[in-house]
């Protein structure tokens, strides 16, 4: 996954190549500094990743990364042959800044339904003040900070559980990935949750999400993707 972003990247910013990383910022701002922000080049890295051809690597790989690693790691949690999955991941820039990006939350504010859980995945390493904090249960508010490396993956229940970020002090910006995940047992087609005014669900297989179902003859996983979109 981190070349596949680095090369989507470089595909925008050539120079991101001279640059380990989490210093990023630099290569997409020469002049930058925590004070100030680079909204603008995220928001064109993020147009690569749900629309450009450069970015049809980094789909695959994801693709690849529900089939050898999500689909096996939830079945272990929860027997299951069948996965629904966030079809477009978000990815995540947040370089050092002066300013939190986003406010305390917890998915179901946004309609989510209960069944789902998140997947947290670093693509540099996350510390102290650039990463993710989440409670452990909800309600708990014992915030921590989820420190990772590249290489490791977070499971937790952010529908219920408040996250939030900080005002990234650190010289390094945190590049990471985010996905939301429904086991098919639990994936409820039209929750009361999730509806908006007409009474229709707002997030639906083929749409926002993608389906993972395995194959139990051969052991593998495959994926019929949803749609390219910026809805998270």
């Amino acid at each position: 996954l981190q070349e596949a972003v680095v090369t989507m990247i470089s595909s925008v910013e050539p120079r991101v190549r001279e640059y380990e990383l989490s210093q990023i910022h630099h290569a997409l701002d020469p002049n930058f500094a925590p004070e100030n922000s680079f909204k603008n080049a995220k928001k064109k890295i993020n147009g690569h990743l749900y629309c450009s051809k450069d970015a049809k690597m980094l789909r695959d790989t994801f693709e690849r990364f529900i089939c050898d690693f999500l689909g096996p790691h939830v079945r272990e949690i929860l027997p299951c042959d069948r996965l629904v999955f966030q079809a477009s991941p978000c990815l995540r820039l947040s370089p050092p800044s002066d300013k939190r990006i986003g406010h305390p939350h917890c998915d179901s504010m946004y309609y989510h339904q209960r069944g789902q859980i998140n997947f947290w995945v670093p693509l540099t390493r996350c510390y102290g003040s650039n990463t993710l904090w989440a409670e452990s249960e909800p309600g708990k508010e014992d915030y921590r900070p989820l420190e990772v490396d590249y290489g490791q993956v977070v499971r937790f229940y952010g529908n219920r559980c408040t996250h939030f970020t900080l005002p990234n002090a650190t010289p390094d910006t945190r590049v990471s990935f985010d996905m939301r995940v429904v086991p098919g047992p639990c994936f409820d087609p039209n929750p009361p949750e999730s509806r908006g005014r007409d009474g229709k669900p707002l997030f639906t297989i083929g749409g926002y999400y993608g389906e993972a179902k395995l194959d139990e003859g051969s052991g593998t996983w495959s994926v019929t993707p949803g749609s390219v979109t910026h809805s998270h």
